[in-house]
């Protein structure tokens, strides 16, 4: 029987042991695969490999399962990158034009995100295109979270308007991975109202949610120093963490755990100043992070950032 080498991981280190060393490198092993006769005696059938099928996204939505999650029978592990924001363009519209877009989706692909976070509420045909790639989107918007919004009529009824138009413009769309109610509220703000106050109301921007399409998924993502607000109401829980240290990180995303207890925890932001550190630094910083986060048993993560371009310097290429 003719054999080819595979890798694949045998015995893997709990994490840790990862933590214990630097590196750690797949043992190489022999996978059996089907004999064939010879090479002189293989019809030009046997030697033309068939072209993969496109890839179509499941048309189930993205559901909640224990400590993960679910698409229609199988198990969606997000891997995920953020994309934008872009600058608005003459005409107001902050996502690049749709031949852009699926050129960079197709990048996507080939990194193996199976997910992209936006932080504008997207069109309809860009998630017809996410749809068509096979990617899950989680949508950010806006409304000024950063302001004392609580003492001010029109902006607390601004947060609820906003959140409803979100709602029902993905209302039913199954590229729509979740709906993100805030993205980081400023810790002044958060330790003006007090965690109870502003709890209570993201919780009620979540019941507004439901209300328009109660399958969607909700969260809120948080961010270490504000790690004090916990709304109820959330499907799953969301943190950026921001932690170059393999052990810091790794014992910042147990205690993330005991804070998100039976839901699902995603890392909504994590990366690596490629500036700072260098290319190869990034990589391996965020390999190994990448390896963290799944032995600590998160539900998916999403590197910052991707851009097909920068959104306000654009490359040549």
């Amino acid at each position: 029987m003719r054999r080819s080498f595979g890798t694949i991981l045998v015995h893997g280190p709990r994490r840790g042991s990862i933590l214990d060393h630097e590196e750690f490198v797949p043992t190489p092993q022999l996978i059996d695969t089907p004999p064939v006769e010879s090479l002189e005696k293989a019809t030009k059938a046997d030697m033309v490999r068939p072209k993969s099928p496109p890839v179509v996204a499941p048309t189930e939505r993205v559901v909640t399962e224990g400590k993960g999650f679910r698409v229609g029978s199988q198990k969606f592990h997000p891997r995920g990158v953020t994309y934008g924001p872009f600058k608005p363009d003459e005409t107001g519209n902050t996502f690049p034009k749709p031949e852009q877009v699926e050129h960079d989706f197709a990048l996507m692909k080939q990194l193996n995100a199976n997910c992209l976070r936006v932080y504008h509420v997207p069109p309809r045909w860009f998630l017809d295109l996410a749809q068509r790639h096979g990617l899950k989107v989680l949508v950010d918007y806006y409304w000024p979270k950063h302001t004392c919004f609580l003492e001010d009529r029109e902006t607390v009824q601004f947060a609820r308007d906003a959140t409803r138009n979100a709602a029902e413009a993905l209302a039913g769309h199954p590229a729509v991975f979740a709906l993100t109610l805030a993205n980081e509220i400023p810790p002044d703000i958060a330790r003006w109202y007090g965690a109870r106050r502003l709890a209570h109301f993201i919780d009620e921007l979540a019941a507004i949610v439901k209300e328009v399409d109660p399958q969607r998924l909700v969260t809120f993502v948080n961010f270490p120093t504000t790690e004090f607000l916990q709304p109820a109401s959330l499907d799953f829980v969301s943190f950026n963490v921001y932690l170059h240290e393999p052990r810091p990180f790794a014992n910042y995303l147990d205690r993330l755990q005991n804070i998100a207890g039976d839901k699902p925890l995603l890392l909504a932001e994590f990366g690596v100043d490629s500036m700072r550190e260098g290319e190869d630094a990034k990589a391996q910083i965020l390999s190994g992070h990448i390896d963290i986060a799944f032995r600590a048993g998160l539900a998916g993560m999403f590197l910052f950032a991707f851009y097909g371009r920068l959104a306000y310097r654009r490359p040549s290429n």
